[in-house]
């Protein structure tokens, strides 16, 4: 069932948004408040196929220092006893302007996932054959000192053969590959947590949110009124592909059907989208087929994206949304961009027809 929007068409609706300084090593613990936030100059940007998933940009009145806390952004509406954690973020780059007399910081902020990017395993790390995907990415977590958690539908694999990771891998690089062979989604929650979590493609999806341009308190502001196709990015085949080592690889593959936009019998040119896995159960070619098979109709989608902005209401990347513009055309679309603006409480959306 979709989330209901009647808060958020309040304009008289009061906004809270401040900034946590959050202990690096106990995300539980909080040490103060952000001084002198300057609200017009923060933001929150959500990416569904950004490796990093959110960063942000915080702007606040005074020099920076060494304060090396993490920073969480919170969001309340006092009046309807709402409160959220929209995002817990490492600082990334730092700028000051002193051009005016004082000094203003702006923050650049990155997820938790984003700094695992570039942290490396220090020895050999092996995921042993007969480990579940579950325990494996509990496990990772452990070893980088961060806090995970596996959600509740999560998918579990059990690994048909160990999988062996080299010194100088990268975390973010060993935790997406588990989530890609259980077939789950890696994200990370508004209070630092990396998550695993059940993948169900968007188009099986019900909407999370409906928006109707036409209605009368409708919270949306502007209709794009664009629509963007990327025909050229849509596979027509599906190629999955599993090494055993020495040189003796599985390979499969599978092809969209002839009705299909993207199939090479209409628009006579071919475009093949290879997964390395690395584990395969049983170490078949059929097993490889029927991976190809499943991910043969998520790669041939022809991308439909159009751009709305709307009074701020708490849609992230990811969401199905059900949205119908200022001339009716009604459709079904994933959140692919996501911006708050927490100034002057609005949000940009990119949103991808499923």
């Amino acid at each position: 069932m979709a989330r209901d929007l009647e808060m958020w068409r309040d304009g008289a609706r009061r906004d809270v948004v401040y900034v946590q300084r959050v202990d690096p090593h106990d995300l539980g613990r909080v040490d103060g408040v952000l001084g002198g936030l300057v609200l017009d100059g923060c933001s929150i940007t959500e990416g569904y196929y950004t490796d990093a998933r959110v960063q942000a940009s915080i702007r606040h009145d005074g020099e920076w220092g060494e304060d090396l806390h993490w920073l969480r952004v919170v969001h309340e509406c006092p009046a309807y006893g709402y409160r959220a954690e929209l995002g817990t973020f490492v600082v990334d780059s730092i700028s000051h302007d002193r051009s005016q007399g004082g000094v203003t910081c702006d923050l650049t902020c990155q997820s938790v996932l984003w700094a695992l990017a570039d942290d490396s395993v220090a020895y050999s790390y092996v995921i042993g054959a007969g480990a579940t995907t579950s325990k494996a990415f509990q496990q990772i977590m452990r070893t980088t000192g961060k806090e995970g958690q596996v959600l509740p539908g999560a998918a579990e694999h059990r690994y048909g053969a160990a999988v062996a990771y080299d010194a100088g891998d990268g975390f973010q690089k060993m935790l997406f590959d588990v989530a890609s062979t259980a077939g789950d989604r890696l994200s990370v929650d508004g209070h630092g947590r990396i998550t695993l979590g059940p993948y169900v493609a968007p188009s099986k999806r019900d909407p999370d949110w409906v928006l109707d341009a036409r209605e009368r308190r409708t919270i949306v502001l502007s209709d794009g009124g664009t629509e963007t196709i990327s025909l050229g990015d849509a596979a027509s085949r599906s190629m999955v592909k599993y090494s055993r080592g020495e040189g003796s690889d599985i390979a499969a593959s599978w092809d969209v059907g002839q009705g299909s936009l993207a199939s090479p019998s209409r628009r006579g040119w071919n475009r093949t989208e290879v997964h390395s896995v690395n584990d395969l159960s049983p170490q078949t070619h059929a097993a490889a087929e029927t991976l190809a098979r499943r991910y043969v109709g998520e790669d041939s989608e022809v991308a439909r994206e159009v751009s709305v902005k709307c009074l701020y209401f708490p849609v992230h990347q990811g969401d199905v949304v059900l949205y119908t513009d200022a001339q009716g055309h009604e459709g079904k679309y994933l959140a692919k961009d996501v911006k708050a603006s927490l100034g002057d409480m609005t949000v940009e959306l990119t949103l991808k027809g499923v």
